[in-house]
């Protein structure tokens, strides 16, 4: 396994809902400690489509823009550029590592660093504006930890 990369991929399923959000969100805390790694969300099943107008408005509501976003299939070259993966359920993790080869030695779920038994987040796929915004929050309440691990484990910033 690898420890080195430039990117960090955040994996979910389709790459419309909980990765556009968490990719924004840990680019933009990323920006703001100086770090030179490259954020990107990729699903396991994707296909071109924009961000949900759901995960649109829950990171509207916080200054964030997800217009324009377009969903990525993970690709056995995006992850061969990886540092991390961060992947939002357990099953995600599991899959991921049985899809791809020369996988990064940094492979976690989102939410690992926060020492919460309640690990995964869940696909709000087809649920109501509000839990877009729990999911959302649930997302940015493990950043910190996230930014903390990278300053001190990978020390790329």
């Amino acid at each position: 396994m690898r420890t080195k990369g430039t990117k960090i991929i955040i994996v979910c399923s389709g790459n419309t809902c909980r990765s556009p959000m968490a990719e924004a969100l840990l680019a933009k805390a990323l920006k703001q400690e100086s770090c030179a790694l490259e954020v990107v969300g990729a699903g396991l099943f994707s296909s071109g489509q924009g961000a949900d107008e759901k995960a649109i408005l829950a990171m509207e509501k916080i200054g964030i823009d997800l217009h324009g976003y377009k969903s990525k299939k993970l690709t056995q070259d995006a992850v061969n550029e990886a540092a991390m993966v961060l992947c939002m359920t357990k099953e995600q993790l599991d899959s991921f590592r049985k899809l791809f080869d020369n996988v990064p030695g940094h492979c976690y779920l989102l939410r690992e660093f926060l020492g919460s038994e309640d690990r995964d987040i869940k696909d709000p796929f087809g649920c109501d504006l509000e839990t877009y915004i729990n999911v959302r929050n649930s997302i940015s309440e493990a950043i910190p930890s996230i930014v903390n691990f990278l300053k001190e484990e990978l020390n790329d910033n």
